[in-house]
């Protein structure tokens, strides 16, 4: 794994950069998930809907089974749940 630069923490890959994400539920919620992997700049909670459109249902069914689900995400989606996290009210 080639790393990229250390202020987004991804790795270059044919001229794109990937960054590693994991998903957790959040404890005593039924519908947030935590944030967090090296690839996550702010940890911080999504819901799983937005879980859902950003990466898909086969990272929710990992969720589901096992209670993690791991997953490296190009650019524009770690952007898009970037945004997402860095828009939560606390």
């Amino acid at each position: 794994m080639t790393q990229g630069s250390s202020r987004n923490n991804g790795r270059a890959v044919a001229g794109r950069e990937w960054h590693s994400l994991e998903f957790h539920w959040v404890p005593g919620t039924m519908d947030r998930v935590r944030v967090g992997g090296d690839g996550a700049v702010h940890p911080g909670t999504i819901t799983v809907n937005e879980l859902v459109t950003f990466v898909g249902r086969d990272a929710v069914n990992q969720l589901y089974l096992r209670g993690l689900a791991q997953l490296e995400c190009d650019e524009a989606t770690w952007r898009a749940i970037k945004r997402s996290v860095a828009t939560e009210s606390p």
